[in-house]
């Protein structure tokens, strides 16, 4: 069974989501209200997956993100949200989640999300109101097995060096890596290919 923390600042949204996740067969280890309460469950309770509501006071679910990753901490997050927003989805991408899911979508869905994020994979479906998906320039050259790997790394906001030895190879080689990545997705920086790989549905 995954063992999950939730944050959502609304108590009764937040008590009807710890009903829900149970009866998906998850384990809910602790409930806060913000992302600065969801950080310290988190950190003393070292769930498999965090389900972060995006919009809290205080400290939002990006904020959390955030500092889980610049205090290293590897817990996989997934961010809820009301609002199919491009900007909110592309800061997101940047903090370094894992997973992001729409409030409206169907149950089954945010149980699969879970269990994908909890089994080191992502679930990152752009935003609907991102019209750039439509406009992307062809790949110059598809991205290796490899490269695949690594852009799902950075995605988590894991730093070369981290990303090199979880695949067991140099932070110089997956410097080379990451270089190839940007140009091969007509990308202008390491974010911008990590959003491009998601709009792509790389990730």
């Amino acid at each position: 069974m995954v063992r999950v923390v939730f944050a959502e600042d609304q108590s009764m949204t937040r008590a009807a989501y710890r009903l829900l996740l149970l009866d998906l067969g998850v384990d809910v280890l602790g409930l806060s209200e913000d992302g600065n309460q969801a950080v310290s469950e988190i950190e003393k309770k070292k769930p498999d997956v965090a389900v972060l509501d995006v919009q809290m006071p205080r400290a939002t679910g990006i904020d959390a993100v955030r500092t889980l990753r610049a205090r290293k901490n590897p817990t996989p997050v997934i961010l809820l949200t009301t609002f199919d927003d491009a900007k909110l989805y592309a800061d997101a991408l940047r903090a370094g989640m894992d997973g992001w899911i729409l409030k409206g979508e169907d149950p089954d869905d945010l149980k699969d999300a879970i269990a994908m994020v909890a089994d080191g994979k992502t679930r990152l479906v752009p935003p609907s109101d991102d019209d750039e998906v439509m406009t992307l320039p062809p790949l110059a050259e598809d991205l290796t097995p490899r490269e695949t790997d690594v852009i799902r790394l950075a995605a988590r906001g894991m730093s070369n060096k981290s990303i090199g030895d979880a695949l067991g190879t140099t932070e110089g080689t997956v410097r080379n890596q990451m270089s190839s990545i940007i140009q091969k997705l007509h990308a202008t920086s390491r974010w911008d290919a990590v959003r491009i790989a998601a709009l792509r549905r790389i990730l």
